[in-house]
């Protein structure tokens, strides 16, 4: 580990460290990006991990409230039926359910509501503004009542220590392999402000070069403008003649 911090060091300051790079001295980089990733990684996931599980009593708590205590919604055979009178208003009347009503847009429109389901169908507006029918026949049959809402709901609740861990792998994987495929193409602007300062370097050199450099960049999580700019000014810094 202390090779791994000397190296960021060097990455960061050491102009003969990059010389070293074009004689072939160091190793490409993939080793010191997988690990400076899984850092980032994990104090990424760290600080969202706080802010999760000191939120999850609340969203916990919003979503039993969510499903009202009353209401029992059954599903068989393809029609829905209810033990409340309708129309009956879910989610602060941004869904209705209407069992004695026509799924169409018409009917949709005037109860002023994200979702209507009638006995046979469900109508929806998205966001976008298009509708969407979802005939019910082709689901299974299911019931649904506070008693089930809260069981799921606790269910679900058990896999949160499971989060962290599926983020922290995730996020260090993907941000790992996105930053090896995308400087194969910082790599060729580096490779020409290498030739054009006068080194006559391979492309296998100047992918290493790109990522050391991206050292900051990856870090910071900047967009591909930003962390060229910087991997362009590194190597000027690094590499011109003195």
């Amino acid at each position: 580990m202390k090779t791994f911090f000397r190296t960021v060091k060097s990455a960061l300051s050491s102009r003969h460290f990059y010389l070293d790079i074009l004689k072939g001295d160091k190793p490409i980089g993939f080793l010191y990006t997988f690990i400076l990733q899984g850092f980032v990684a994990l104090v990424i996931t760290v600080f969202l991990s706080v802010g999760f599980f000191a939120s999850l009593p609340a969203l916990r708590t919003e979503a039993i409230n969510a499903y009202p205590a009353e209401l029992e919604l059954t599903l068989k055979g393809g029609q829905v039926s209810i033990n409340q009178p309708s129309p009956y208003f879910l989610f602060e009347k941004a869904v209705v359910i209407d069992t004695t009503a026509t799924a169409d847009i018409e009917t949709l429109e005037s109860y002023k509501v994200d979702a209507l389901i009638t006995k046979t169908a469900v109508i929806s507006k998205r966001d976008t503004g298009k509708i969407e029918i979802m005939p019910l026949k082709e689901l299974p049959d299911f019931s649904v009542d506070k008693t089930k809402v809260v069981a799921w709901v606790e269910k679900a609740s058990a896999f949160a220590p499971l989060v962290p861990p599926i983020l922290f792998f995730s996020m260090w994987l993907f941000t790992t392999v996105a930053i090896y495929i995308s400087s194969l193409v910082y790599a060729l602007i580096v490779w020409l402000v290498l030739y054009l300062l006068g080194h006559d370097t391979s492309y296998r050199n100047a992918y290493s070069v790109t990522l050391y450099t991206r050292t900051i960049p990856s870090v910071l999580k900047l967009p591909f403008l930003p962390s060229l700019l910087i991997v362009v000014i590194a190597t000027l810094i690094a590499y011109k003649k003195r």
